[in-house]
């Protein structure tokens, strides 16, 4: 990606960067929400708690915002057109995920696998 500068000085490719992750985590909230047929607030809070184990669905967005990739945050990345960088570590860190879903309140609301609605979130179902 070519980056180039505002007049304020920020790079044009984190902005970009920063636009599509925060577009990603919108498009994953309403995914779980969809799946788990709860409102979109609900599945916002449980995507941030057990799925990125941050506090809340704000603090995912600063994060993006600052560009902070500690923890989870690289799933901000997971999208169609996402590297080889991000899909090896999203594979790597698939059986984490897998068992913090296992442990939360996501498994007693959802019936099918764990398995299943990681893919359904982060793979891309038909929309």
């Amino acid at each position: 990606m070519v980056s180039c500068h505002t007049a304020s000085g920020i790079s044009m490719s984190f902005e970009n960067e920063h636009h599509q992750s925060l577009d990603n985590i919108k498009r994953q909230a309403k995914r779980l929400a969809k799946t788990l047929d709860i409102p979109l607030t609900q599945a916002q809070f449980l995507l941030a708690k057990h799925i990125y184990l941050e506090n809340s669905f704000s603090d995912i967005k600063t994060k993006i915002k600052r560009n902070e990739s500690t923890g989870r945050m690289f799933l901000a990345l997971v999208s169609r057109n996402n590297s080889k960088e991000i899909q090896t570590q999203f594979l790597s860190e698939f059986g984490d995920i897998l068992t913090s879903i296992h442990n939360s309140h996501i498994a007693t609301v959802y019936s099918g696998s764990a398995r299943e609605l990681l893919m359904n979130i982060f793979v891309f179902p038909s929309e």
